[in-house]
């Protein structure tokens, strides 16, 4: 019977790698990552603070200019544009009272008028029909030319001929040329049936000049133009503006503000008590708190016929500096946005820059990892060093303690024979182990016996073999530092004793043990009265 396990064993297995990998992460991860301490947090914070600083620095900056100094720049540009409008509704209001004192001194509104019968003289009549229409399309302004002449019958062109039937409308009329200008501006309710609907009208009385007018020609504004007009100079969809005759007789608004509304009342006494405060340099423009809102006022006054017109322009600032406050609503996302980069790549560089560490407090201090997020983590790696470096001179000063006696062990075996199942390879590797240079080098063994202990002429009886043998040990030592490099003493304790001399081969080492062996006999026979056989 036959069983196909290929599928299942290769899924199994490949789970089971797979498993493995992440086991294997996880432990490396939890090793290093999961342990992040002071450092780690102080070089976030300094990495957070260093990528902010120039963000806010360049906000800050871009602010300045683009809010401060565009909002400082566009209330300035919006005063000029106030200034300019005002400038050129004067001059339409100039141009209109010039045309009318152009046609009053005309020879076709002289004292010929004065009683003449229009019925008779229809031509005269169409004459001034033509006239008046000619006069009414000059300017846009006008929604109206009309020619009044009082008396018994009084007439009105409009700009057809007429009559007036009503003593109350031809009251109204007389007024207009009772006054003592013969020239002027004036607010007037034609039909004494609406009294409060009253029309911007210009005065002129004929003849022009003369002292008894007996008629007057007048230039109807039409009031839809007029506010249109005035509104020029609020251009927004909020804000007031109004003309005010200084003398209080005439008042015009682009909107439907009466002129006792709490705003127009608040604003004119504003702008009275600044021009009492600053008689000389009237301010033309300031900042005015009213209610929630501030509004930025501008105004100014018309020199007009016998008398002055103030203009006053009022737009809320929000009105004027609405692009600012997008620009600097959308540097503050913009640099919001900017520093939430910065943080996210400060953490992402900050790992970076930890995972050595952190690979090095793992390796180092596997099992005090967890107390790196309470302390810094190169304090603990200092402490460490520190500690490996104290326990490094400890057993370097054990070592060098011990290494003579470990040397004279290991002879004493190699000598006695006891090494003998080992190598050279392996004799060779245990010596360099103890700090001997092997390499291309050759071994030379001397074997050193003294002898005539017991002569009348030694300085030793019997029994003092060990200080003897300790005495002469110590002689040959102090003699083969000076004449080899390394060389090596084996006390026997039985006055013989080993050394074992280890040469470079380009040395010529058998005439220098030669020397040795010669000069070595002389000393211990002159020293020690001992006679010294010395055999290599």
């Amino acid at each position: 019977m036959w069983f196909d396990c290929t599928s299942n064993l290769s899924d199994s297995a490949g789970e089971s790698i797979v498993m493995r990998n992440v086991a294997k992460w996880k432990r490396y991860t939890k090793g290093w990552s999961g342990c992040k301490g002071r450092y780690y947090r102080k070089n976030l914070i300094i990495m957070l603070v260093v990528s902010s600083i120039p963000g806010f620095i360049i906000g800050a900056l871009v602010y300045w200019m683009a809010g401060g100094r565009l909002e400082s720049e566009l209330l300035q540009m919006h005063n000029r544009q106030i200034e300019q409008r005002a400038a050129n509704i004067d001059d339409q209001l100039s141009n209109l009272e010039l045309m009318l004192a152009h046609w009053a001194f005309d020879p076709k509104f002289d004292y010929s008028l004065n009683g003449l019968d229009f019925i008779q003289d229809h031509e005269r009549a169409w004459d001034i029909t033509k006239t008046l229409v000619v006069m009414q399309g000059s300017n846009t302004m006008t929604s109206n030319v009309e020619l009044y002449l009082s008396g018994d019958h009084p007439l009105l062109f409009n700009p057809e001929y007429g009559t007036i039937d009503s003593s109350a409308i031809s009251g109204q009329y007389d007024r207009l040329i009772a006054t003592e200008q013969s020239t002027y501006w004036t607010q007037w309710a034609f039909d004494p049936n609406k009294p409060n609907v009253k029309e911007l009208t210009l005065v002129h009385h004929i003849p022009g000049g003369s002292l008894k007018p007996f008629g007057a020609l007048l230039l109807r504004m039409d009031t839809e133009k007029v506010a249109a007009m005035l509104r020029t100079m609020t251009p927004y969809n909020s804000g007031e503006t109004f003309l005010l005759q200084t003398t209080g007789d005439l008042y015009v608004s682009a909107g439907d503000s009466a002129e006792d509304s709490p705003l127009l009342t608040a604003l004119h006494n504003e702008i009275v008590e600044r021009g009492a405060n600053h008689e000389s340099n009237l301010e033309s423009s300031f900042l005015f708190d009213w209610g929630k809102a501030t509004y930025a006022v501008t105004y100014g006054e018309f020199s007009r016929l016998s008398a002055d017109w103030l203009y006053v322009s009022a737009s809320p600032i929000t009105s004027i500096t609405s692009p600012v406050v997008f620009i600097s609503r959308l540097i503050f996302l913009v640099s919001f946005s900017a520093l939430l980069l910065a943080a996210i790549l400060s953490w992402f560089a900050s790992r970076k820059i930890y995972s050595p560490i952190g690979r090095l407090l793992q390796t180092l201090l596997p099992d005090q990892a967890a107390a790196a997020s309470r302390e810094d983590e190169f304090i603990l790696i200092e402490r460490h060093w520190q500690n490996l470096h104290g326990e490094s001179h400890a057993l370097k000063y054990t070592l060098s303690e011990q290494l003579p006696h470990v040397k004279e062990s290991f002879l004493h075996q190699l000598f006695q024979g006891y090494l003998y199942s080992y190598s050279e390879q392996d004799l060779q590797s245990r010596m360099r182990r103890f700090k001997w240079e092997v390499e291309d080098c050759h071994y030379i063994i001397l074997y050193i016996q003294l002898t005539g202990i017991s002569s009348q002429e030694g300085k030793f009886r019997n029994g003092d073999e060990s200080l003897v043998s300790f005495a002469a040990v110590n002689i040959i030592g102090e003699l083969s530092a000076e004449h080899f490099n390394q060389a090596d003493i084996i006390n026997f304790h039985d006055l013989t004793a080993g050394l074992l001399l280890i040469e470079p081969v380009a040395n010529p080492s058998l005439e220098a043990v030669q020397a040795f062996s010669e000069e070595l006999t002389g000393t211990i026979n002159r020293m020690l009265k001992m006679r010294v056989t010395v055999a290599f």
